[in-house]
């Protein structure tokens, strides 16, 4: 061992040399084998940023290569590197990204010509689901329990063993195997003419339209198993309990690493419809309010917090096509009904992650407006050294954007307060 390491060593740029020329001369699946030479030699002496760093250009080769299991080993390689660097929260992102993927690698799986290539595909995606799953929290639950149930319905239209019925064989959504009596028996194999040679895999590009469009289905499906014309159930969590859960799937189903060209598809469509559906969703908390002191408590202390996480994957949507203006205007509005519904903490929390999004835009004007209601809702919590220091950190933001103590029209709250700018910091905070 210590020697093949010490030839690792000597040979590196030797090494870091061949992959740049087998990827410039368009040899990816020779790129990628190298490149798994470096990954393993980093993950062995826990260089955690090196291994890092090589099991990402691993990603990329194994993309360009459109090699399924490689691409997916390389995530797993990017998952276990940055748990072991002890960046944990990215780790989790990263399983995150390598149990979505499994969604690729299951299809393949079904188009697979043969069926031992099926199987070890199939195989492959079993031990990415149950790594990604010992990350994951129990949020992730219904994802981690849609790629077994995608597992056993592809081996049961293969006809496999029971090795992946993990949930049970389920009908396959469409044709993916021969019939029985299209495969010849062992006995005559020869003598029987072969089953129809199934069409090559399709590229990855070509794989963007059906998911696109099962997605989109899945969007359409969220409002339409939304029961908006019975109030009394729609502003509910076990009413939207079915529309949440299709909305999730939708979500599952938006790829990770979309070109900005194919974006546009995706923001008019699927996003757009998850946050007609938050929006909906939110239109309780007037309704509550207009219905007496009980309903409302009901609406803060139980329901709330279901519409905030329906509020997180329309901006996890908007998050993959990288649409920042829209994360932070979700945001924005998920904070002024926590802070009409008096759910202080929460509307810190949102007006916090606004900022934090209009700051990597370099909008100060938004950045100083989410971070006056930080300090606003501060002080009603009676956090007044905190109302201070964020009170301090918005004057000057919105005194560069030229709005000193002044909220774009129609932006805020009639319950929120305004920075004046005749006395910035913690007296400037006025209670409505």
């Amino acid at each position: 061992m210590e020697a093949a390491l010490a030839w690792c060593d000597r040979g590196h740029p030797n090494l870091q040399a061949a992959t740049s020329m087998a990827a410039t001369f368009g040899d990816d699946d020779g790129a990628l084998r190298i490149q798994e030479t470096l990954v393993a030699v980093h993950a062995h002496r826990r260089q955690t940023a090196e291994w890092e760093a090589a099991a990402r250009t691993a990603v990329r080769f194994a993309r360009e290569a459109k090699d399924h299991r490689g691409r997916s080993r390389a995530l797993h390689q990017v998952m276990v590197a940055l748990e072991h660097g002890g960046r944990q929260d990215e780790a989790v992102e990263a399983a995150g990204a390598l149990l979505r993927f499994q969604h690729v690698v299951i299809e393949a799986a079904s188009r697979a010509e043969h069926p031992l290539d099926c199987q070890r595909l199939l195989q492959h995606a079993v031990a990415a689901v149950a790594e990604s799953g010992r990350l994951l929290d129990e949020s992730e639950d219904w994802l981690l329990h849609t790629r077994r149930a995608d597992i056993a319905r592809v081996a049961n239209a293969r006809r496999l063993d029971e090795t992946f019925q993990v949930i049970g064989p389920r009908p396959p959504r469409r044709p993916t195997g021969p019939d029985s009596e299209d495969v010849p028996d062992e006995n005559v194999r020869g003598t029987v003419p072969p089953p129809p040679r199934r069409p090559p895999e399709p590229a990855a590009e070509e794989e963007v339209p059906s998911v696109a469009a099962e997605a989109m289905s899945w969007a359409r499906e969220t409002l339409k198993r939304w029961p908006e014309d019975s109030p009394g159930d729609a502003h509910t969590v076990a009413g939207a309990a079915p529309a949440q859960m299709a909305a999730r799937r939708a979500l599952s189903l938006i790829p990770e690493d979309l070109r900005p060209e194919n974006a546009d598809e995706w923001r008019g469509g699927v996003c757009a419809l998850l946050a007609r559906f938050a929006a909906a969703r939110l239109a309780g908390g007037p309704m509550s309010r207009d219905a007496g002191r009980l309903a409302h408590q009901d609406w803060s202390w139980r329901v709330l917090p279901h519409v905030a996480s329906t509020y997180e994957i329309a901006v996890q949507a908007y998050r993959r096509i990288n649409d920042a203006a829209a994360q932070a205007h979700l945001y924005t509005d998920l904070a002024e009904e926590s802070f009409a519904s008096g759910d202080y903490p929460r509307a810190v929390k949102c007006r916090l992650a606004a900022a934090g999004i209009a700051e990597a835009m370099g909008d100060e004007a938004g950045q100083g407006d989410a971070l006056s209601a930080v300090a606003h809702a501060n002080l009603l919590l009676a956090n007044h050294e905190e109302a201070a220091r964020f009170a301090e950190k918005a004057v000057p933001l919105l005194t560069a954007a030229k709005r000193p103590g002044a909220r774009r029209p129609g932006a805020h709250h009639p319950g929120e307060r305004l920075l004046q700018p005749e006395s910035p910091g913690p007296g400037a905070l006025r209670r409505p």
